[in-house]
């Protein structure tokens, strides 16, 4: 038996990682999924939120600063 009926279209739903909005197979993009899977989870310098970190900040304060024109987050 089908999970859903036929014809069913899941609902666009915000990444867990960077809150973009989309169809995602899961509960991240596929970005933030590979992004998780290659750093470590600790508290965001930024947002203190538990996620996997690039120097101290999570992809969601990493990518911010790049999309308004400034520089990323110094790193170590």
């Amino acid at each position: 038996m089908a999970r859903f009926p036929k014809g069913h279209v899941k609902p666009t739903d915000s990444c867990d990682g960077c809150l973009a909005w989309g169809n995602f197979s899961g509960r991240l993009c596929p970005t933030c999924y590979m992004f998780g899977r290659t750093h470590d989870e600790a508290a965001c310098g930024g947002c203190r939120r538990i996620q996997p970190l690039k120097w101290g900040y999570c992809r969601l304060c990493w990518c911010q600063p790049a999309s308004a024109g400034r520089p990323a987050p110094a790193g170590p």
